[in-house]
């Protein structure tokens, strides 16, 4: 009975921990990873204005780890003897500020310097909160709560590059929307680094959020592992350094980061040089196709629709057709948002135009039944094929049919 009362209790406590801690750090890293990427969006414009060459922009995006390098393990040892709390806020506000700072660029050496103070500013953020959740997660907890945080890097991609591709085409108060990208981008880590000083709690014996018999359960598991610790046996710093294991582990880790961050700060890039497509303009290639995630796309104003694993002539057609300003939505996808697509809100006209261009006429055929030009019916079809979210008449014949809009 007493082990039916204590797995309880240690259940509400691991569950009350995640929702109060794993959410807001997941948001936190989103807000980290915007700023830490966000050159990539802006070295689509930043050229333009500034005249900075691509060597320029790679050794700006580069040295920002050189700053991160030289604080980082400081930073994480100052979370573990001081507080996590404060030293995390202090940090978001930092790099905050220097975030909006960079708005204010106009030649390489003001751009290397705020790089490189960007870096030394969100230095510890990372391996700080990795410290922060050993204060909160025992060993069997710890793997799964720093995945769940860790999964706010592809998440905040997907959020960052509509808002990046939005904000680069705005003209606000005589500002390019590169330097406004900068500054909206900033604002959010000011904002939460001083909700963080009151939100976040340094240890379980501080948190008054946490009731008396789940504070006692998460103290002495930590504890316990720390008395384990104790009498394991132990290497020095320098010993660790040099063990084989982690030199091995350092090496894979290195070789991985250097291609991701290479991906990161150079695929907006590559992309508009190989496509010629606008900033704004957006083609999702995902791996989900439930009809929710398609819909939502969409919504967010995606201009077309294709699964990862799309075929290579596929896709580059569907590029093709972005780039010339239409959506692209292959017949896969229009059938399923055909089953789950809200009310088109097709006119009487456009109801008539789509009932005869069901029936295989021409354009010209179906002006003619209905007393218009044929520029105007192509007018129509341009509007049904939008609102019904497909891109040729054969898909919006199976899309109406599906969603009961003809019989």
């Amino acid at each position: 009975m007493a082990n039916l009362q204590s797995s309880t209790v240690a259940d509400r406590a691991r569950r009350r921990i995640a929702l109060r801690l794993l959410p807001y750090l997941f948001i936190l890293y989103i807000v980290a990873f915007l700023d830490r990427t966000n050159i990539s969006s802006a070295a689509l414009e930043i050229p333009h204005e500034l005249g900075f060459s691509d060597n320029i922009i790679g050794v700006g995006s580069g040295i920002f780890f050189i700053g991160y390098l030289v604080l980082e393990i400081p930073g994480a040892v100052i979370v573990e003897r001081w507080s996590a709390r404060r030293w995390i806020a202090r940090i978001m506000v930092t790099w905050g500020l220097v975030t909006v700072w960079m708005a204010c660029i106009h030649t390489p050496r003001q751009f290397y310097t705020v790089r490189f103070l960007l870096g030394a500013a969100e230095a510890g953020f990372f391996p700080g909160i990795i410290v922060y959740l050993t204060h909160w997660f025992t060993p069997q907890d710890r793997a799964k709560a720093v995945a769940n945080f860790m999964a706010a890097i592809p998440i905040s991609q997907v959020v960052g590059a509509p808002i990046a591709g939005w904000l680069l085409g705005v003209h606000w108060h005589g500002l390019s929307g590169w330097r406004w990208l900068f500054i909206l981008e900033g604002i959010p880590a000011v904002i939460f680094g001083v909700v963080t000083y009151f939100y976040l709690t340094d240890r379980p014996h501080q948190a008054h959020w946490l009731p008396a018999e789940e504070q006692e359960w998460i103290i002495t598991q930590l504890e316990n592992e720390k008395q384990t610790k104790k009498f394991s046996s132990s290497t020095s710093f320098l010993r660790a350094m040099v063990h084989r294991e982690v030199i091995t582990l350092t090496f894979i880790y290195f070789v991985q980061i250097v291609a991701a961050f290479a991906f990161l700060f150079w695929l907006p890039v590559m992309v508009k040089r190989l496509s010629g497509l606008s900033n704004s303009k957006v083609l999702m290639i995902s791996s989900y196709d439930g009809e929710e995630d398609i819909y939502r796309a969409f919504q967010a104003g995606a201009r077309g629709y294709v699964i990862k694993d799309v075929e290579g002539k596929e896709l580059f057609r569907a590029i093709k057709v972005v780039h010339a300003g239409e959506r692209y939505v292959p017949a896969y996808i229009a059938h399923r948002l055909s089953e789950h697509s809200p009310d088109s809100d097709l006119t009487q006209r456009e109801l008539e135009v789509l009932q005869l261009l069901i029936k295989g006429l021409s354009n010209k055929e179906i002006g003619s039944l209905l007393g218009c030009t044929e520029n105007t019916t192509k007018f129509h079809v341009k509007n049904i094929l939008a609102k019904l979210q497909v891109s040729d008449r054969t898909e919006a014949a199976t899309a109406a049919f599906h969603r009961g809009i003809l019989r």
